[in-house]
């Protein structure tokens, strides 16, 4: 059996015990003992397995290829997973982008590989250096050739969002702030930009409104954040409650030096500080980084389940399947994709458990935890028992 057969198995065994498990003892022993996440060696290996096929490239002349281009200690620890410390290894998503332009891969299969194999963000229009990765992988030239242009345009590297807009403003004009110049940025650069020069100008001309800040997954955490206050307008709950209340029980790593367990770790880390919200909401800038805090892809998911993961409804589905699919669909969709983040993967055990609750939810209808939110709370209150939370 080739290795990417081995892996698809892998994901059809998690996506079947993810529509199946519902007890709470097997849930612990599956999370805790022996679950296969996803590694990025393991997507390392596979890529450059598909693109020695792809390109009838003989696979050691490719990792010879490699190993050139990306010096052989860095390729070492891709290769076998594990950092100078012998810990398990995690990629950088520079490193991420470095590794598709070795590959050759064009824009949309970098993008598929950044997000899909690495976790990370995928391309945003708004941001420049994401626009000339773009410009230079679809033309196949270096990767020092894009740094160079990265560096030309440095002064353009600011997280600043450009416009300020108040909460009850930002949500009033949605979906429009944001999107509506992304677009004609992408349709612009899809059509014009042919050259190197072309490029330059066209940067230099739209200034303004390139920055960090990603803007679509910021738009849609402030309409959920204001379904919450909304829902609650006699007794609204203060931004660290709701804060709380998104967490879901999950512990900040910062200083929980008892968590060791490599998937707690997965399941636990880029989770909201106690501070986290209202370091958003009030977009505050790190003293250290001076960029805004950002919305990434756990936050999303959680307050969505806040949101709208409650006891399911079927009034216009007539089937429990039915009214499941529709809600992964609805994330994965409406949710992650439009903000270039990955689909919920089951071999992520925080997304695993995002859609064994769900599934929980739909079709277990004679426990007091059949609330999705309610059967994240209980897991993980089971999960990081004694883990030191510094909540």
């Amino acid at each position: 059996m080739h290795e990417d057969e081995k892996y698809s198995r892998l994901t059809e065994y998690l996506e079947e015990k993810a529509r199946s498990v519902f007890d709470i003892g097997d849930t612990m022993t599956l999370l805790r003992e022996s679950f296969p996440a996803r590694t990025f060696c393991e997507e390392f290996k596979k890529a450059i397995y598909k693109k020695a096929l792809a390109t009838n490239i003989p696979q050691d002349i490719l990792i010879k290829k490699l190993k050139s281009e990306l010096g052989a200690q860095n390729f070492s620890s891709w290769w076998n997973g594990l950092a100078k410390s012998g810990n398990p290894l995690t990629i950088s998503r520079d490193s991420a982008i470095k590794i598709a332009f070795a590959l050759g891969l064009d824009a949309q299969e970098a993008q598929q590989f950044l997000t899909y194999s690495c976790g990370h963000n995928g391309f945003y229009m708004r941001d420049y250096k994401d626009l000339i990765y773009v410009f230079f992988l679809n033309k196949k030239n270096g990767y020092t050739v894009a740094l160079d242009m990265i560096k030309k345009h440095s002064a353009l590297d600011c997280a600043n969002p450009n416009i300020e807009y108040t909460h009850g403003q930002i949500v009033s004009l949605l979906p429009n702030i944001g999107e509506r110049i992304t677009d004609r940025i992408k349709r612009q650069f899809d059509s014009d930009i042919t050259t190197s020069e072309e490029l330059n100008s066209f940067l230099e001309k739209n200034a303004t409104y390139f920055g960090s800040f990603r803007r679509k997954a910021y738009e849609k955490f402030i309409k959920m954040y204001g379904i919450i206050k909304s829902a609650n307008d006699y007794d609204a709950p203060t931004d660290d409650e709701i804060c709380q209340m998104v967490l879901m029980n999950i512990p900040s790593l910062r200083g929980a030096n008892k968590i060791t367990n490599e998937i707690l770790i997965k399941i636990a880390e880029n989770t909201l500080p106690r501070s986290g919200l209202s370091e958003i909401i009030n977009k505050t800038k790190d003293p250290k980084t001076g960029r805004i805090t950002q919305v990434n892809r756990k936050h999303l998911i959680l307050i969505w389940l806040l949101v709208y993961g409650g006891r399911p409804s079927f009034e216009n589905l007539s089937e429990a399947q039915d009214a499941f699919e529709e809600c992964i669909t609805n994330i994965n969709f409406d949710l992650l994709e439009p903000c270039g983040m990955s689909t919920l993967d089951p071999r992520n055990p925080f997304d695993w458990l995002v859609i064994n609750a769900l599934y929980y939810s739909h079709f277990e209808v004679d426990t007091e935890d059949t609330d999705a939110v309610e059967r994240i709370h209980i897991i993980m209150s089971e999960l990081f028992k004694g883990s030191g939370d510094d909540s």
